[in-house]
């Protein structure tokens, strides 16, 4: 049996902040059977970049914050969340945040030049307000 950091065997801490939100599109494919832990939580240091109106990029940026919840997952519920975010392609990578005691998805390379940043880093206030 695989220890995690997030202290439970087999289970991952994961922050999301776009479309597997609560109310985003996803949540209820993917994450609706697992346990919230923080149903807001404010991650400084990252930004959100808007990929044609579908999904967030997050990026580091010194002096940003991106608004997001944090949820315990299964080892499948995992699998599921990286082929979904597209990992083994390399559109996102999956990365431990020692600081805050979770994992996270953060764009493969930080190149987000040609793309609108996401105010106050919050996806579906901004996707409401499109």
């Amino acid at each position: 049996m695989t220890m995690t950091p997030s202290n439970q065997a087999d289970t991952y801490d994961i922050f999301v902040y776009g479309t597997l939100r609560q109310t985003g599109d996803y949540h209820r494919l993917y994450l609706r059977y697992s346990p919230c832990l923080h149903t807001y939580y404010l991650l400084f240091g990252y930004a959100l970049y808007d990929y044609q109106g579908l999904y967030p990029f997050m990026v580091p940026e010194i002096g940003a914050s991106v608004v997001g919840e944090v949820y315990r997952v299964n080892q499948a519920v995992k699998a599921a969340l990286d082929e979904f975010e597209d990992v083994s392609e390399g559109l996102y990578k999956f990365v431990y945040l020692a600081e805050h005691q979770f994992y996270t998805y953060v764009k493969f390379d930080p190149y987000v030049a040609d793309m609108p940043r996401v105010p106050y880093g919050d996806w579906l206030t901004y996707c409401s307000t499109e």
